[in-house]
């Protein structure tokens, strides 16, 4: 008798705590629709020829974004320039996130990308021609095609 009256006192402990706290939870992430205004502008990554494989080449590379408030372009030297547009965009912690689409006739491609301003000229952001994340700087205009 004894085991059963803790064992209805603790469930009925248990059933008010949680009554008691129910309340709504919003996800942590909120995400908006434009991008902010601290990615704002040309983004400009070079790449000097000693990094490229013929290093007898003088020849400097540079991948850029281009970021706008609907849009999300990037481009490097001697390729095609691509554009996304923004659906969402969220702040975790210090990280940017875009999310964006390009069309290509009925068909949509999605893509998701990472940005981490570092200062107000300095930004870590995806590298095009390559994997992983890269310096870029802001700049008033690039060679890179955008």
């Amino acid at each position: 008798m004894k085991k059963l009256w803790i064992l209805l006192g603790t469930s009925i402990v248990l059933i008010f705590g949680i009554g008691w706290q129910q309340t709504t939870v919003q996800a942590s992430t909120v995400w908006h629709n434009e991008t902010p205004k601290v990615l704002r502008g040309i983004w400009q990554k070079t790449i000097p020829s000693k990094y490229l494989k013929d290093k007898h080449e003088k020849i400097v590379r540079h991948q850029a974004y281009r970021i706008t408030k609907r849009f999300v372009s990037y481009a490097a030297t001697g390729l095609d320039d691509y554009g996304y547009k923004v659906s969402q965009t969220a702040k975790v912690g210090s990280t940017y996130y875009v999310r964006g689409y390009m069309q290509d006739g009925s068909t949509k491609y999605y893509r998701t990308f990472k940005f981490i301003p570092i200062s107000v000229k300095k930004m870590s952001a995806p590298v095009i021609m390559g994997s992983g994340q890269g310096v870029f700087y802001k700049v008033r205009h690039t060679n890179a095609g955008i």
